[in-house]
């Protein structure tokens, strides 16, 4: 019998499903795990056909905590494709991103630039209702960093005293930031001031509500 009204269950939602999909025209998110990590984020999503929609999510991290913390804003507009109904199921997208940041010494060194790229990112989003849609998503992407100034912590006996270097010297840089490393989410190419990364872009839950 719990078999027979699940099954009922499911066939009723995705009955159901089209209907509130083709409602769903702009609709405005927040991605949940953003918040988690102290960055305010929020995104607009707009159909624009029965199996395309544009997704620009915007997010942004002002706060400080001691130096140990990266402050920055970046915006990503996506692309999305939806092989059934926009809004409703599985979705590949093709999303770019841009923005500004503020490395406030997560290692021995600090950054400041800006950053752009490209991706592509694959998610699955849930019709909670007529308004109301939950989803999931991964990227993965390449991003420039183009370090405008480096800050160091001189080594020096002077504590933990900040500097800046708006030039470096070649033999330096390369020393210091030169090849390519493992991080936690991909992998980082390059010197301190034209670094590249390859590796994670997006990931998150996010809710969204419908306007109309």
């Amino acid at each position: 019998m719990k078999k027979l009204k699940l099954t009922v269950f499911l066939t009723a939602l995705m009955m159901l499903a089209p209907l509130a999909s083709n409602a769903q025209h702009l609709g405005i998110g927040t991605n949940v795990l953003g918040w988690a990590a102290a960055s305010p984020n929020i995104g607009l999503d707009i159909g624009l056909s029965k199996h395309l929609a544009l997704v620009v999510d915007g997010a942004i991290n002002p706060f400080h905590f001691g130096e140990k913390q990266t402050n920055f804003w970046a915006v990503q507009p996506e692309l999305r494709i939806y092989p059934r109904y926009r809004f409703a199921g599985h979705y590949i997208g093709v999303e770019a991103h841009g923005g500004f940041y503020h490395d406030f010494g997560l290692n021995e060194f600090a950054y400041r630039g800006i950053l752009y790229g490209a991706g592509l990112s694959y998610g699955y989003s849930w019709l909670l209702s007529k308004s109301w849609n939950l989803e999931a998503f991964v990227g993965l992407g390449y991003t420039y960093l183009n370090d405008s100034i480096v800050m160091a912590y001189r080594p020096d006996g002077a504590g933990d005293t900040p500097y800046w270097q708006h030039q470096l010297s070649d033999e330096y840089r390369q020393q210091v930031f030169g090849g390519t490393r493992p991080i936690a989410t991909g992998l980082l190419i390059g010197d301190g001031l034209n670094r590249q990364y390859i590796g994670l872009s997006r990931i998150g839950i996010k809710f969204t509500y419908f306007l109309f």
